[in-house]
C-alpha cells in the first residue's frame, strides 16, 4: 500500500494521517531564532564525530582553504537549532515512534565560524507506506539555513518515519 497526498487517498479507514495533517503540507515555519556558529562548538562537534581536518580547527588553515575561513561542518547545523528546523514542526499523528530516515544536504555557500544563521522549514510532503511490521508515515521536510539578508546557504531535505 503506497499512498500519496492525493485527495482520494486521504481519510481511509487504514490511514494514520488525519485530514488536519494533510492540510499542513506546503506550510512553513520560521525563520527561527538565529544561532551564531562558535569556534569552540565546531571544534567539539568535530572531535565527537572524528573529524580532524585542520580547516575546522585553525583559522589560518581555513583562510587558505576554498572556504575562505573556518567553515562549519554541514551536519553541525542539524544539531544546533531549537526553532525553525524540522523538530519545531508539529504534525499530529497516531504514530508515536519516530525515526530519522534520511537527510540530503545541498550546500550553496559555506557557512563560517562567527556567522549567524537561522532556519526555516516547510513540510514538503506526506507519504504512507506498508512496512513488514505495519503501516508507516513518511514526513518529508525541507529546511533552508539562512544567512543575514535571507541568503540561503544550505538546504536540508529530511525524511522522518513515524509508526
Amino acid at each position: 500500500m503506497t499512498q500519496g497526498s492525493g485527495p482520494d487517498e486521504r481519510g481511509t479507514a487504514e490511514s494514520l494521517v488525519p485530514e488536519e495533517a494533510w492540510e499542513l503540507v506546503g506550510q512553513q515555519i520560521g525563520p527561527g531564532r538565529p544561532v551564531t556558529v562558535h569556534a569552540n562548538e565546531v571544534e567539539r562537534f568535530c572531535r565527537v564525530v572524528g573529524e580532524d581536518n585542520p580547516v575546522f580547527f585553525d583559522e589560518e588553515a581555513g583562510r587558505r582553504s576554498v572556504y575562505g575561513g573556518r567553515p562549519m561542518p554541514p551536519a553541525f547545523a542539524l544539531t544546533r537549532f531549537d526553532s525553525g528546523d524540522e523538530r519545531s514542526f508539529t504534525v499530529r499523528l497516531p504514530a508515536a515512534r519516530r525515526l530519522r530516515g534520511e537527510d540530503e544536504l545541498v550546500i550553496l555557500r559555506p557557512i563560517r565560524v562567527g556567522e549567524r544563521i537561522r532556519a526555516r522549514t516547510r513540510l514538503a510532503g506526506i507519504d504512507e507506506k506498508a512496512g513488514r511490521s505495519g503501516p508507516m508515515v513518511l514526513l518529508r521536510f525541507e529546511t533552508e539555513y539562512l544567512l543575514p539578508g535571507d541568503e540561503v546557504a544550505m538546504i536540508v531535505r529530511t525524511t522522518i518515519v513515524r509508526r
